[in-house]
């Protein structure tokens, strides 16, 4: 029955890969796609919308990459497991994930097979990434507020402080004080430190 099947949303920012997720998921009597998205915000309104079991969530995402996305699923909906599918083995991606509650981690150069038991496991047997102690260590951006790192990924893309207002519904004004908050926390002067710190986090991926 429909009812007992688990459900997933995918966001991926590649109409591709979600066509490919979906193909392999129909084959799965348990599983059912609830729906996709291609960007963070959009995928964070998805889920508030279709309450999905799972989150299948690539980290490279536009506006809001998915890390963001899953710090936000694990503070406003706390039934929703997410699962992270990425190209990059990183281990601040790692620690991020771990931090913000992520069932599961697969690479996407794994086989199809591994995403589908990551997707059940982190369903029914509710399991919580776990990390060895020396990566739950070291630089983070735990000093920076929610608001903050979605203002450093817009900057790290390349959006002018006018653009981030618009994309967020603030005033410039605000983009400015956030920007000046961002270089007093991270102790640098300009936006090239600021893309390069973006990048070393894991905030963006080096080829956004």
């Amino acid at each position: 029955m429909n009812a007992q099947r688990i459900r997933v949303l995918i966001v991926d920012d590649h109409t591709i890969v979600r066509e490919g997720i979906v193909s392999l998921l129909r084959n799965e009597a348990d599983i059912e796609v609830a729906g996709e998205s291609g960007d963070g915000r959009d995928a964070i309104a998805k889920v508030a919308a279709l309450r999905p079991d799972v989150v299948i969530l690539d980290v490279a995402l536009p506006g809001l990459n998915g890390l963001e996305v899953a710090d936000q699923i694990r503070r406003d909906f706390r039934s929703v497991r997410v699962v992270m599918l990425t190209m990059y083995e990183n281990e601040e991606y790692l620690r991020r994930a771990a931090r913000y509650g992520v069932a599961g981690y697969v690479l996407k150069e794994a086989a199809g097979r591994d995403l589908v038991r990551a997707i059940r496991e982190a369903h029914t047997e509710q399991t919580t990434l776990q990390l060895p102690p020396h990566l739950l260590q070291g630089e983070t951006l735990d000093t920076l507020t929610p608001r903050e790192r979605e203002v450093l990924q817009l900057v790290a893309e390349g959006h002018t402080n006018k653009e981030i207002a618009d994309i967020l519904f603030v005033s410039v004004k605000t983009i400015e004080t956030h920007r000046l908050n961002l270089m007093s926390k991270l102790d640098m002067h300009d936006r090239t430190e600021l893309v390069k710190f973006a990048i070393r986090s894991g905030l963006v991926s080096p080829d956004a």
